[in-house]
């Protein structure tokens, strides 16, 4: 039996792309920009939250993924976590059944998205999205944790501009400093919270 696959992960918030600049790497899009939609289920007793895991449904380019993350493995800088991903058919039948059984949307998160494969002179590589987010661009570097080290290294970033944090623990970072009600990360934010338009 195959062992659960590991996403080792960390973002950088930034205003810009840095890939495209002078860093030494080889980079290549695999995926032009695109838009996202996320929906984060859970109980009503958000007993998937308290547990530190996540169900995930996500729709882009007219196809559905269905996500499970385990609880984040213990780390300084990087997020840690089992991760089982399958592509689905149609996303809001499978909301109505999640319904059916007990589980809700608890957080809606929107992004534009840019995939990238970037690639080393010593033959390793890592996965890199560039994401356009309502409350601002994040660079998401994802891989083993040496590449990730060494993308940063070449980017000139350090540790301390990384994040391991999910877009709903940034997000509601976001209102809490704006004053605002933690609601769903969306470019038309509703009930009078303030409406993000993407750049």
């Amino acid at each position: 039996m195959n062992p659960t696959p590991m996403e080792i992960e960390v973002k950088i918030r930034c205003e810009t792309n840095p890939l495209p600049g002078e860093s030494g790497l080889e980079v290549e899009e695999i995926l032009p920009r695109h838009f996202e939609d996320n929906f984060v289920l859970d109980s009503d007793d958000h007993r998937l939250g308290i547990a530190g895991v996540m169900l995930r449904l996500r729709t882009a380019s007219g196809k559905g993924w269905i996500t499970w993350k385990g609880a984040p493995v213990a780390h300084p800088m990087l997020k840690i976590r089992e991760e089982i991903e399958v592509e689905v058919g149609e996303v809001q039948g499978l909301l109505r059944i999640f319904q059916g059984i007990g589980f809700r949307t608890v957080f809606r998160y929107q992004k534009y998205r840019t995939v990238f494969h970037v690639s080393f002179p010593d033959g390793s590589h890592l996965a890199a999205m560039f994401d356009e987010t309502p409350i601002g661009s994040f660079l998401e570097l994802e891989g083993e944790e040496a590449a990730i080290q060494q993308a940063l290294r070449c980017l000139n970033i350090p540790e301390e501009r990384t994040t391991s944090a999910s877009y709903g623990a940034l997000h509601r970072e976001y209102c809490a400093r704006r004053g605002i009600p933690f609601g769903d990360m969306t470019f038309e934010l509703s009930s009078g919270r303030e409406v993000v338009q993407p750049r």
